[in-house]
């Protein structure tokens, strides 16, 4: 994967010039090659860990990804923006506040075998701070050009978890104007209602197992609220929940039907609410 300066990253983005690659700290892979309105994140795809961090965590690799979102990159493939974390979230946790990224616990075990110490909490916290440097001044490129922009912010979870016959797709609309982007919403539960999978219920809902008070949501809820962000977990029908097993086949066939569906929201709202500063 191409590393990309920071300098490099701000010039081309600027410019509305693609980028690709991997940044030089390693936080983030940024995928943007069709500018539009549209932005996509994966902020739990990460499974990265330094040396330091993975010798002292108390739960094995198998373990962290049942509770970290893989392949939401892989679904993510073909949309024309994305951000995608490289760093698990057992180091920090961009859904959450910086003071609560650092977990002791999660999920009812603990973490580390030794607490971390103030030089490599200092360490994680900047890493945490740089993703939202980065989302941010993506963000506000994309609010300067067509001045309204949307941003789904991908998930997975885990089924057994829940209620019997919970939803394949979960909104999350707590962190939504819904008495503005009400439209969307019904758009975009159109669009999902679509998607069809062998062997799978594949139900859409609104708030149902999580309601979205993320951190994400929440920052861009409050500093850009010309920036709707929709938080969308999607259940792990494409994966063995304990061994992590992925049936390639489903994951496909799920990603190809979820980015139409998403490119159709995108475009319902680039008519309703973008416009393109430099036309006007």
């Amino acid at each position: 994967m191409h590393i990309l300066e920071n300098t490099n990253i701000s010039s081309r983005l600027q410019n509305l010039e693609p980028i690709q690659g991997t940044t030089a700290d390693g936080v983030v892979t940024l995928s943007l090659r069709q500018y539009s309105p549209l932005l996509c994140t994966a902020i739990h795809d990460g499974h990265h860990m330094f040396s330091w961090a993975r010798d002292n965590c108390l739960l094995s690799d198998k373990e962290r990804l049942q509770e970290e979102d893989p392949h939401t990159g892989e679904l993510l493939k073909d949309m024309g923006m994305v951000i995608q974390a490289r760093d698990s979230r057992y180091m920090y946790d961009i859904n959450r506040k910086p003071l609560e990224s650092l977990y002791e616990v999660a999920w009812d075990r603990p973490v580390w075998k030794k607490p971390l110490v103030a030089s490599e909490k200092k360490v994680l916290l900047k890493r945490h701070s740089l993703y939202y440097q980065y989302l941010t001044e993506i963000v506000e490129r994309l609010l300067g050009e067509y001045e309204y922009c949307l941003l789904f912010d991908l998930h997975t979870y885990n089924g057994h978890r829940q209620r019997k016959g919970a939803p394949l797709f979960n909104i999350d609309t707590y962190f939504v104007d819904t008495e503005m982007f009400g439209d969307v919403l019904a758009c975009l539960i159109e669009q999902l209602d679509q998607v069809c999978l062998d062997g799978v219920d594949c139900s859409v809902a609104c708030d149902d197992v999580f309601s979205g008070e993320g951190y994400l949501t929440e920052f861009l809820y409050t500093h850009y609220p010309r920036c709707l962000c929709i938080s969308l977990e999607v259940k792990k029908v494409f994966m063995d929940e304990w061994t992590c097993e992925v049936d390639v086949q489903k994951l496909a066939d799920l990603q190809s039907q979820l980015s139409v569906a998403l490119s159709k929201v995108g475009h319902f709202f680039t008519r309703k609410y973008a416009r393109c500063q430099q036309q006007e």
